[in-house]
């Protein structure tokens, strides 16, 4: 299951990760909780902070274009996809 956006750096190194995956799964109301934590936590912010650990930050699964862009725009550093044709398009 992907991570809610609360504090990725130190899940990652509690974790010993040098890469981790935050995002939804397709359950009712998921997308909308991860995207009100990406914003009560400063998902952008969190993903900087990582990229200067050496953590790389993806997330997903967004299967939209708005949500690719979205994702892109908050600073993942690679999404996760089930249309890979489509995300092209977008990041």
């Amino acid at each position: 299951m992907p991570l809610f956006p609360s504090d990725m750096l130190a899940t990652a190194a509690g974790a010993g990760a040098s890469k981790v995956c935050a995002g939804w799964v397709d359950w009712p109301l998921t997308k909308q909780l991860f995207y009100f934590g990406a914003s009560a936590f400063d998902f952008k912010k969190q993903a900087e902070e990582a990229a200067l650990a050496g953590v790389e930050i993806s997330a997903g699964i967004a299967n939209h274009p708005r949500d690719v862009r979205r994702l892109v725009e908050l600073g993942a550093g690679a999404v996760w996809t089930d249309d890979v044709p489509m995300a092209l398009k977008y990041v």
